[in-house]
């Protein structure tokens, strides 16, 4: 969730999140696991344009690797 912006950008893209009525801390639970992947993949997406664009060959993006960088 850190990576896509925490829960308030998960809330501004639409995303339902489940409260508990005494956490003192009002934090949740994302609801919507689909969502929360292509999130995930958007910004990947993103940091991948980026690399691109410095000239990169290759470049792939996979939220269940680490990643690795090799030039």
């Amino acid at each position: 969730m850190q990576f896509i912006g925490g829960l308030e950008a998960y809330e501004e893209a639409g995303g339902q999140v489940q409260r508990e009525l005494f956490d003192e801390r009002n934090a949740g639970y994302a609801m919507d696991v689909a969502m929360v992947e292509k999130l995930v993949a958007e910004k990947l997406e993103t940091a991948a344009a980026t690399v691109r664009a410095e000239g990169w060959k290759w470049v792939e993006c996979s939220a269940t690797a680490l990643p690795v960088i090799m030039r």
